[in-house]
């Protein structure tokens, strides 16, 4: 075997990107190294042949090589987005069936991407007004004594930071397992919300969801009523408009799939009313 066909046969078998480093210590640990022609006692000197070898090759066959963060993998050339996303994600849950078929959970952990845009909307039309309306309240000077545009400016800011916290607070992750719908908060404190035995939900209704324009995107939410030791809860989770993946899909573009949105959830939650025959609704 040559350092080469070691290198294909670790990218095959793994189906991920990978460092030079770890091809090698994967190969090591499996033991296709004693199966090599020859090598070298030193492992660093391994290491660097090999990359060596492989970035040579970049472009031929099936190796390929993300530059900048310098990992090696193989791709089929006639589904290439689909085989970078499995080589860095694993392979792709697209429906509720394959999670009860293959015993999965499915994990949405929706983009921050768009709450600059929320941020800079609120500062605009309300923290900006409020700000100034402070700021002539407490100061009778010039409205143009570094003073005051100092202090407009930095209630400006202090607005922007609690808006942008709030935003990230609010945001939730969600796990969906064959039996059940558990919901954590995205950001710190990282902690569990609920947790929803399918069997137990009654409804599920969305809130805004229908909207896929970011335009014309509001505050979204979905609202799960389910029954505990017969009685009947109702959790409200907010999730925020602006947290649509972009239209325009590019294979390159390789965290768009690591980013699904609470529009590609509600597929999910349709297709959990429709097998289990829970009542759904959008508004």
């Amino acid at each position: 075997m040559t350092y080469l066909e070691l290198a294909y046969r670790v990218l095959e078998e793994t189906q991920r990107l990978l460092w030079v480093d770890d091809i090698w210590r994967i190969a090591k640990e499996k033991g296709y190294i004693k199966e090599l022609e020859q090598h070298y006692e030193n492992e660093e000197d391994n290491i660097n042949f090999l990359d060596n070898v492989l970035y040579k090759k970049v472009g031929q066959n099936k190796l390929r090589l993300l530059e900048e963060k310098g990992l090696y993998y193989l791709v089929d050339v006639n589904n290439l987005a689909a085989q970078i996303e499995t080589a860095l994600y694993g392979s792709s849950i697209s429906s509720y069936q394959e999670i009860l078929t293959h015993k999965k959970v499915k994990h949405f952990s929706p983009s921050t991407r768009g709450f600059d845009g929320m941020v800079l909307f609120f500062l605009l039309a309300v923290g900006f007004p409020v700000s100034l309306y402070i700021s002539t309240s407490f100061y009778d000077g010039s409205y143009l004594d570094p003073i005051f545009i100092g202090g407009t400016v930095a209630l400006m800011i202090c607005f922007a930071i609690i808006v942008l916290v709030y935003l990230q607070l609010t945001n939730c992750d969600f796990y969906i397992h064959p039996d059940k719908i558990e919901i954590y908060r995205t950001f710190f404190p990282k902690n569990k919300v609920v947790s929803i035995l399918i069997k137990d939900l009654v409804k599920i209704e969305a809130w805004g969801l229908g909207t896929e324009s970011q335009i014309n995107s509001d505050f979204k939410s979905l609202v799960f009523t389910y029954q505990n030791n017969g009685t009947t809860y109702v959790k409200k989770i907010r999730c925020h408009g602006y947290i649509n993946p972009s239209t325009s899909y590019d294979p390159f573009s390789v965290v768009i799939r690591n980013f699904e949105s609470f529009a590609t959830l509600r597929v999910f939650l349709q297709e959990i009313c429709a097998i289990q025959n829970i009542p759904y609704q959008e508004k």
